[in-house]
């Protein structure tokens, strides 16, 4: 069969040399050979397994051209693909070996003008044959596909097409599994001046067809279409209105949706204001695919938002949104209210220190109506929520050129009271301290602390339940880098990070260290050599992991040689769990 089609490629090759004109000379035959080894291997919690690979790809192709390439222009192309692999689990090895073909023919018409258009066609065989310890099982996967697309170019207005049909055939040991799927697709677009209009639209049909050895037959066809439109108008700089609709029909899962919705958007450059608006409607039929009862879903949702630069460090911001739905099992709707104010304040403190501060208060409320039905009967849920929030968060940087080092300190407080009664408070602080030594060296302090207080709704048997939650990191990292000369360069990074949470009574703290180095260096003109290391350990786990990898490349030769490991450490109650993982690996690939 190799033979055949090797023989079939090189035949019709030559026949289309003779079909080229002089002026215009093919590229000729093209290709690449690929070898990849693969040795993997893992241990999972005490069970040993292994994976060995041998991967072999020989590509050739033709490209070509038939009188001119603005007329039509081809590609044919073969790939022989010879993959084995053998499994190792724990006693039992399992051997797999898979020889598969693929084919390509493309052609390109009038490609350069308004109107081009593609004939293509793909076959895939890809037969996989597994031998077990008891039995040995041979499965086949088969491809095909065919199709056609192009565009029509009336600028300002472009038409696009397609049709495609895909076959596939897999055999199983107790079944031959048939799948087509039949597509057809055409889009429409227009842009000139302020408009820009799009329409999709996809049919597609799937049909799959399953023979059981007992002569058990199972059909299943599925017809769906899919229609997307959208406008886009830009009346000015400031004024921008998006629109946009969808329809979705699915027989086999007797759904049909409709979808349809409209944004504004309102920012006028010289103006303090702003504003959004966004409407999307949905309706949706959906049932048994026997003709069967069918429902309807209904739902509006919108949204609106307003923002106000009072001056120009105070922002007033309103935002709103309501959500009707209405369903067979229940209907109702969700409403809120944002009123927010924001307020920005830069300056210089110690004559050297930039300080900002933002503060904020706000206030929402929330709405909610549910009516649920159920066995004819209705129960009407509503509820109102307000929330009122004030946050401050302060920042200052301190930079000493003298020692080539810089400090930041932040803080923040934020306060939620809600009409449940409900509250909760929130402070952090931090410290962050950054030098740079020789340009080399880059040491890193940071030290972080977070507080949370909450309330809940009284209760009449506990009253009030209140909780608390902190958290203290302390962290300091030491990185530096440094060339090699002019080949390569090298890093490494230390560190390690102190961390203590308290949450009510329970207290916890525990120490997470972490290093790694990288190497990256040219040998020769051609080799290059790359490696890293890391270790780290976070709550229980402690993790050792590193790779090197060897790279040749010249001009259309790329040799990869590489090893990669990778161990876990768990340390659980009742033992120790260890995972371990090493991948040894080497490709070679040469085009042509």
């Amino acid at each position: 069969m190799q033979k055949k089609t090797l023989f079939w490629l090189c035949t019709v090759s030559l026949l289309a040399l003779k079909l080229s004109a002089n002026e215009f000379p093919d590229r000729g035959f093209y290709g690449s050979l690929n070898f990849l080894y693969t040795d993997d291997n893992y241990i999972n919690s005490g069970s040993e397994n292994s994976k060995e690979n041998f991967l072999q790809e020989y590509k050739l192709g033709y490209a070509g051209n038939i009188y001119s390439p603005r007329l039509l222009d081809y590609k044919i192309e073969a790939l022989l693909r010879f993959d084995k692999e053998e499994v190792t689990r724990d006693t039992e090895t399992i051997k797999q070996n898979s020889n598969g073909e693929d084919y390509k023919v493309n052609l390109n018409f009038i490609k350069d003008t308004n109107f081009p258009f593609t004939i293509y066609a793909n076959k895939s065989e890809r037969p996989i044959n597994t031998v077990y310890s008891a039995y040995t099982t041979n499965y086949a996967y088969d491809t095909k596909s065919e199709g056609a697309t192009g565009s029509l170019n009336f600028n300002p207005y472009m038409f696009t097409y397609g049709a495609t049909t895909t076959k596939t055939t897999a055999e199983f040991r107790d079944r031959l599994q048939d799948t087509k799927t039949t597509a057809y697709s055409g889009s429409f677009r227009y842009s000139e001046g302020a408009h820009n209009m799009k329409a999709n639209y996809l049919h597609s049909i799937l049909d799959n067809e399953q023979n059981y050895i007992n002569d058990e037959i199972i059909s299943v066809s599925q017809t769906k279409d899919v229609l997307n439109l959208s406008h886009t108008w830009r009346a000015s700089d400031d004024f921008t209105l998006n629109s946009k609709a969808s329809y979705e029909n699915d027989e086999y899962y007797a759904r049909e949706t409709i979808d349809a919705g409209v944004d504004l958007n309102w920012r006028p450059k010289e103006a303090d204001y702003d504003a959004y608006l966004s409407v999307l409607g949905t309706t949706m039929e959906y049932g048994d695919s026997l003709g069967g009862q069918k429902y309807v879903f209904d739902s509006v949702n919108v949204n609106q938002r307003f923002n106000y630069r009072l001056t120009e460090t105070i922002t007033l911001s309103e935002g709103a949104m309501l959500f009707f739905y209405d369903s067979p099992t229940s209907k109702g709707s969700n409403s809120y209210v944002n009123l927010d104010a924001t307020h920005k304040y830069d300056t210089t403190i110690f004559s050297d220190m930039p300080f900002n501060l933002t503060s904020r208060a706000g206030v929402q409320k929330n709405d909610s109506n549910i009516e649920s039905i159920y066995d004819g009967n209705s129960t009407s849920t509503k509820t109102s929520t307000e929330r009122y929030d004030i946050s401050l968060n302060a920042r200052a940087k301190k930079s000493f050129p003298k020692i080539n080092s810089d400090l930041t300190l932040t803080s923040g407080y934020f306060h939620s009271l809600y009409s449940t009664d409900r509250e909760e408070q929130r402070y952090n602080f931090g410290i962050y301290f950054l030098s740079k030594i020789f340009d080399i060296f880059n040491n890193n302090i940071t030290a972080r602390y977070t507080q949370t207080n909450m309330s809940a709704e009284p209760s009449a048997d506990e009253g009030d339940t209140k909780s608390s939650y902190s958290q203290t990191n302390i962290m300091e990292s030491l990185d530096f880098n440094f060339r090699l000369g002019v080949r390569g360069r090298v890093g490494f990074r230390v560190g390690a990070e102190y961390i203590n949470t308290k949450s009510d009574a329970v207290s916890s703290s525990r120490v997470d260290p972490r290093a790694e180095a990288n190497l990256n260096y040219r040998l020769f003109k051609n080799w290059k050599f790359d490696a890293s290391a890391r270790i780290s350990e976070i709550y229980n786990t402690l993790e050792h992991s590193g790779n090197a990898n060897l790279t040749f490349s010249a001009g259309k030769t790329t040799f990869l040689m590489g090893y990669q490991y990778n161990k876990s450490e768990i340390d659980s109650v009742y033992r120790t769990i260890e995972n371990k993982r090493s991948i040894f690996r080497v490709q070679l690939t040469r085009t042509f």
